[in-house]
C-alpha cells in the first residue's frame, strides 16, 4: 500500500470517508446536498505537499502541542525529545505519527482501523507504544474516532487528529465566515512561543464563544493574542456536555457537531504559515480552514497524560454532521 492509496468508507445516508494509511489520515468527507455533493475537509493536492505539511488529516503524536524545553521528568526520570521547533518539541518530533506508514488491521464498508508502533526512544520518548485508533461511520452521520494504547514502560501520550474544515467547500470563502459555538468557560492565552499561559475566564472577551457566533468576530486583529498566529491557535477547556463544539458553514447548509472523551480542544485556524499551500479546494488563504483538535491540555504536567505498563489508554472523540 502507498501513501496515495485512498480507502474509503461510506454509510447509507451518503456520506463518505477517504482515508489512508499514511499518518492514518483522514482525506476528504463528503454529505451529500440537493446540489450535488460538498467536500467539508481541507486537504493537499500531492506527495510533495503532504510531505512538507504533514498534519493535514492525520493522527498527531505522540504528544501533540508543544513540550517546553524539549523534556519531561517521567516517573522519576528525565527524558528529552527532540527539539523540532525552537528549544520545544512539537507534535511528538519530525518522524511522528503523521507522517508514517501505518498498519491497516481491519476494514469494512463503514470503518476502517489502523495500527502503529512507535518504538521505545523515538524522538527521546520511552516506551514502545503500540496505538491502535479506529475510524467507524454510522448511520446517524457520526465519524468517531477511538484511540487506544499500550506501553512496556511508562511514558507520556496526548494524541490527536488534525484534520482541517471547510464547510463551504471553496477555498476563496474565508472561515471567518463561519459560525463557531464552544462549551467552554475558560481558555488558555499563549506567549510569543505558542505555550500556554495560565488559564482564563472566556467572560468578556473575544473568546467567548459559548453563544454561536462568526469565527472573525473571535479574531480581532489588533488583539496580542490573535497576533501571534494572525488567527486562532487556543485550547479551550472543555465542559463535559454534548456535543462541546457545533461549527457551521457561513450559508448555514452543513455543520458539524463534536463530542469528545478528552478535555480541551485546541481551535486553530490556518494563519500567515499555512498562506498559498495548494489544497484541493484551492490554494490556502488565511484564515482558508479551521481544525478542531479534541486532546488534553497543552503544558499539562506530564503525570497527566501519563500511560503506565499495565493499563491501556482510551479516548474518542465523534464528529457529527447536519446537512
Amino acid at each position: 500500500m502507498t501513501k496515495s492509496t485512498i480507502i474509503q468508507i461510506r454509510n447509507k445516508n451518503g456520506v463518505s470517508c477517504n482515508l489512508s494509511a499514511y499518518g492514518a489520515r483522514i482525506l476528504g468527507i463528503r454529505v451529500p446536498l440537493t446540489a450535488g455533493e460538498r467536500e467539508l475537509v481541507v486537504s493537499l493536492v500531492n506527495k510533495r505537499e503532504r510531505e512538507r505539511n504533514p498534519y493535514f488529516g492525520a493522527i498527531v503524536g505522540r504528544v501533540a502541542g508543544r513540550i517546553r524545553g524539549g523534556k519531561a521528568v517521567i516517573s522519576g526520570e528525565t527524558y528529552y525529545f527532540e527539539q523540532n521547533e525552537g528549544a520545544q518539541t512539537v507534535h511528538g518530533g519530525r518522524k511522528n505519527l503523521s507522517n508514517r506508514m501505518w498498519n491497516i488491521k481491519h476494514v469494512d464498508d463503514t470503518s476502517v482501523t489502523f495500527t502503529i508502533t512507535s518504538p521505545h526512544g523515538e524522538n527521546g520518548f520511552p516506551g514502545n507504544l503500540c496505538i491502535e485508533v479506529k475510524y467507524r461511520l454510522t448511520e446517524e452521520n457520526h465519524l468517531r474516532i477511538e484511540y487506544q494504547a499500550s506501553t512496556d514502560r511508562p511514558t507520556i501520550f496526548n494524541p490527536t487528529n488534525h484534520v482541517f474544515f471547510n464547510l463551504d467547500g471553496d477555498m476563496k470563502s474565508s472561515i471567518k465566515h463561519h459560525y463557531l459555538q464552544i462549551d467552554a468557560d475558560e481558555y488558555l492565552p499563549l506567549d510569543q512561543q505558542n505555550l500556554p499561559l495560565l488559564k482564563r475566564s472566556v467572560e468578556g472577551s473575544d473568546f467567548d464563544f459559548r453563544k454561536p457566533k462568526k469565527i472573525g468576530e473571535g479574531m480581532v486583529e489588533d488583539d496580542p493574542q490573535i497576533k501571534i498566529n494572525n488567527g486562532l491557535n487556543h485550547p479551550f477547556l472543555l465542559n463535559q456536555n454534548s456535543p462541546q463544539v457545533l461549527l457551521t458553514s457561513s450559508d448555514k447548509k452543513v455543520s458539524v457537531a463534536m463530542t469528545t472523551t478528552q478535555s480541551a480542544v485546541i481551535i486553530y485556524t490556518t494563519g500567515d504559515s499555512l498562506a498559498n499551500v495548494e489544497t484541493t479546494m484551492g490554494k490556502m488563504g488565511v484564515a482558508g480552514a479551521i481544525a478542531l483538535e479534541a486532546q488534553m491540555p497543552p503544558g499539562l504536567p506530564p503525570s497527566e497524560i501519563l500511560i503506565e505498563p499495565n493499563e491501556t489508554y482510551q479516548a474518542s472523540t465523534s464528529y457529527q454532521f447536519y446537512f
